[in-house]
C-alpha cells in the first residue's frame, strides 16, 4: 500500500512525520523541524550585566522614588533584593563581574527566583493594598530577563537584528 498525501497520519503520529515534513527557517536563518521553536534567548550576556546593576540600584531606590518607604516589608523586600542583585552581579562570571566566582547560569537562576519572590511579595507579606505594581512589574521583568538571556555576548556596536535592504 502506498502512502499518498491523503493517507498521512496527523503530526506527531509515527516516525515518518518528522522526516516527511519540510524544514522551516527560524528568525536567525537556521533550519527548524516541526515542533521546534527558535531560541528565545535574545538578551546578550553583556547587556544583561548592565541591566543587573541598573535594576539593583533601581530596587534600592524604588521605595523612595515611588513613595512607599514606610519601614515595612514593602520597603525591605526591594531594598534587600537590590543589594542581593548587586552582590550577585559582583560575584558572577561575566563581563561586569568583579570577582567572577558564581557561574552565569546560577546567576540567571537567582534572577528568576528573586523576580518571582519580588512579584508575589505584596500578597505574600500582605501589603498589596498599599503598593504592588512596582514589585510585580520589576519582578516580572527579572523573570523574563533571566529566561531570555543567552550565555554569549554581543560584540559592541553589533546589530544582529537589523537587516539592510
Amino acid at each position: 500500500m502506498t502512502c499518498g498525501p491523503s493517507d498521512r497520519r496527523p503530526l506527531g503520529v509515527g516516525d515518518r512525520d518528522f522526516i516527511d515534513r519540510p524544514l522551516r527557517v527560524s528568525a536567525d536563518g537556521g533550519a527548524m523541524r516541526p515542533g521546534r521553536y527558535p531560541d528565545m534567548k535574545m538578551i546578550p550576556r553583556n547587556i544583561h550585566a548592565i541591566l543587573d546593576y541598573v535594576v539593583g540600584v533601581a530596587l534600592i531606590a524604588a521605595p523612595w522614588l515611588f513613595g512607599f518607604a514606610d519601614n515595612s516589608a514593602a520597603t525591605y523586600v526591594p531594598v534587600i533584593l537590590g543589594v542581593g542583585t548587586l552582590f550577585f552581579s559582583l560575584l558572577t562570571r561575566y563581563e561586569a563581574g568583579l570577582f567572577k566566582i558564581i557561574p552565569f547560569k546560577v546567576h540567571l537562576m537567582f534572577d528568576v527566583l528573586a523576580g518571582a519572590f519580588l512579584a508575589v511579595s505584596p500578597w505574600l507579606f500582605g501589603f498589596a493594598s498599599v503598593v504592588y505594581l512596582p514589585h510585580l512589574m520589576v519582578g516580572l521583568f527579572e523573570i523574563v530577563a533571566g529566561l531570555t538571556t543567552r550565555d554569549s555576548s554581543a560584540p559592541v556596536g553589533h546589530r544582529s537584528h537589523v537587516r539592510h535592504a
